[in-house]
């Protein structure tokens, strides 16, 4: 049975945005989109992090240099 390619790709698409909306509501609130703690920042050289303590979720805030 084969698969409908359209269905297939807006399920892509719809993971896709579920990813990036967990991206700006971390980058927004400063709150971890899983476990809702409290993200702290974090630099190296090439981007700032925004980083849970708890559960190691991670968002690159912006890329220095680039």
């Amino acid at each position: 049975m084969s698969r409908c390619p359209i269905l297939e790709e807006v399920k892509r698409e719809i993971e896709r945005l579920k990813e990036e909306v967990k991206a700006l509501h971390a980058a927004t609130f400063k709150q971890c989109p899983n476990c809702h703690s409290k993200l702290t920042e974090r630099e190296t050289e090439s981007e700032k992090l925004l980083v849970c303590p708890k559960c190691g979720y991670t968002h690159a805030v912006y890329y220095k240099g680039v």
